[in-house]
This record gives C-alpha cells, sequence and structure tokens, in this order.
C-alpha cells in the first residue's frame, strides 16, 4: 500500500503515518493487509464542521479497515470515510457527558471495538476533544487523533500488541 508521507508533531515528537504502516507491515503483515487504501476525498463537509485537520490528513493516507477485520489499533477497527460520515452523531441528548454534566453537539466516529463502541471526535463547547461514544460520550486518554496514533505507535514500538488466530487484527497486552 502506497502511502503519502504526514508528518504531525506531538508534545515536541514527529512522527508518520507512513511509519506506522511500515512497522506494521514489518511486525504484523496479517494485521497491515486489513488496511484499505485511502480513496475518498469528500472532506469538505467535515471541514466545514471544524473538524481537526489531523482527521482528515489521516482519511487522505489510510482509507480505513476492511469490513471482516476486529481492529488493527488495539481492537478498533478504523472506519471508513464513509462509515465514519454515516455515522456522525448530532443529537445532543444522545451525547450527554455524565459526569461533567455537559454535553457534544457533534460526534464523529474514526475507530470501532467489536462491543461496537467508538472513539472519534466529539465537539464540546471549548472545541474539538478525541472521546468515546457508547452510552454517551466521554474523554478519552489521549485528546487528539494525533496524540492517539502517537500512542499507537509507541505502544507497536515496546511490543505492546499480539496476534490470536481469533481475531482479525491486534490486540493490547495491557487489556489482558
Amino acid at each position: 500500500m502506497e502511502v503519502l508521507q504526514l508528518h504531525i508533531v506531538i508534545t515536541n515528537r514527529n512522527y508518520t503515518v507512513k511509519e506506522i504502516v511500515q512497522k506494521l507491515e514489518h511486525k504484523f503483515p496479517s494485521a497491515a493487509k486489513l488496511l484499505i487504501e485511502a480513496k475518498d476525498t469528500g472532506f469538505a463537509d467535515l471541514e466545514e464542521l471544524g473538524i481537526p485537520n489531523d482527521y482528515t490528513e489521516m482519511y487522505k493516507l489510510v482509507g480505513g479497515e476492511t469490513e471482516d477485520s476486529d481492529g488493527v489499533f488495539g481492537l478498533n477497527r478504523m472506519l471508513t470515510l464513509k462509515e465514519s460520515k454515516d455515522g456522525i452523531v448530532n443529537d445532543a441528548e444522545d451525547l450527554q457527558y455524565y459526569s461533567k454534566g455537559i454535553s457534544a453537539s457533534v460526534f464523529v466516529p474514526i475507530f470501532q471495538s467489536p462491543g461496537r463502541q467508538q472513539l472519534g471526535y466529539a465537539k464540546f463547547d471549548d472545541g474539538w476533544v478525541f472521546s468515546e461514544y457508547d452510552l454517551g460520550v466521554s474523554y478519552w486518554e489521549q485528546t487528539t487523533l494525533g496524540e492517539y496514533l502517537s500512542w499507537f505507535e509507541n505502544k507497536l514500538d515496546s511490543d505492546g500488541f499480539f496476534e490470536d488466530e481469533q481475531f482479525k487484527g491486534l490486540i493490547d497486552k495491557d487489556d489482558l
């Protein structure tokens, strides 16, 4: 899969999505085959929403994962751009952050677990935050997609994932 090089700076650290894909191809070739080439270019409506740039840049390089994938990103399957756009939630009632007493106005999914929980960007009054959507919405450990990808790359470098024949994807060793 040919991937253009993308540089994102996160906490003074440069990394590229291309490097992540190359590491996957080297360490986990069967998982890397679950990634699909980027073909979609329909970002205008998302850019009008003000979605963070790392979202559009990621989808310009990786088109998502095959439908039968359980998730290359630690059992989180990267949705295709179409799935991401079709899955946008605009109902503030569904986007309650119960423990904080606030709600998001929109949620744009990027990843989905086999249990159907989603990770993506939620738009709150103070901006976009990488969040989980399940029964309501809540902030995720990493606050941006770029930080999540950096976490993923660090975990990949430290042999923090493994494959199991029961799943098509990578399992986070810390989830055992």
